[in-house]
């Protein structure tokens, strides 16, 4: 029998029929231990009050897949800021669930940072009472997956960005001097790229004298 314990087994029948039984409580402990670290790190919950950085063991270029199943990633109220990756210590990370959908909950005041790019396999479902924002450097890849933001901070959008549908139901969007959304450099109305408005919620383009125009070739709704 895999596992620990014997109850579950009638030893007595066992003895009766000539049927040796076999304890192998040690068995599975590896198989078990991966399996746990394994849907614990893709359905993380951030409590922590202090600084958290999440970084390849070494340098190079890693990945992190999160929310297979269950899923998610949930920052709690009062966890302090949070980084994925840096510049020597790559992680590139993948949002992906099973249910075709990535609960991403945002309630802390604190950034939330993911410095060396985010794939995204399932589509994006931002919410949370939290103002801290979350910043993507690298670029954001989810082509055919609709982005939903409803959490109360901003999320910046920096390098080059392959989006489908972005809603922005509240805080606001923010793509920085030199970022690049659809197919190319700040164009809304591609056939690959909308934007939608509501309940006050904000598009802003930051950048400086001599940037490029921002050119929209269809209306914005909201």
């Amino acid at each position: 029998r895999l596992g620990t314990g014997m109850d579950s087994v009638d030893l007595d029948a066992a003895h009766k029929y000539g049927v040796s039984v076999l304890g192998t409580p040690d068995a599975t402990t590896d198989a078990v231990a991966e399996l746990t670290a394994d849907v614990t790190i893709r359905s993380l919950r951030f409590l922590n009050t202090g600084s958290t950085l999440l970084r390849a063991s070494a340098s190079g270029t890693r990945s992190l897949t999160l929310g297979t199943n269950p899923g998610g990633l949930t920052v709690e109220a009062g966890a302090g800021p949070i980084t994925f990756g840096d510049a020597t210590n790559v992680l590139r990370v993948t949002f992906q669930n099973d249910s075709g959908s990535f609960p991403f909950a945002h309630d802390s005041a604190s950034l939330v940072r993911f410095r060396n790019g985010v794939t995204a396999n399932s589509n994006i479902n931002l919410t949370g009472t939290g103002t801290g924002g979350v910043w993507i450097d690298g670029g954001l890849s989810a082509s055919g997956r609709p982005f939903s933001k409803s959490d109360l901070g901003t999320l910046t959008l920096s390098g080059s960005n392959t989006l489908s549908t972005l809603t922005v139901n509240s805080g606001s969007v923010v793509f920085p001097h030199g970022s690049q959304i659809g197919p190319s450099t700040y164009q809304f109305g591609q056939p690959d790229y909308a934007v939608s408005l509501v309940n006050n919620g904000a598009v802003i383009f930051s950048g400086s004298a001599g940037s490029p125009n921002q050119v929209f070739t269809t209306a914005m709704s909201g």
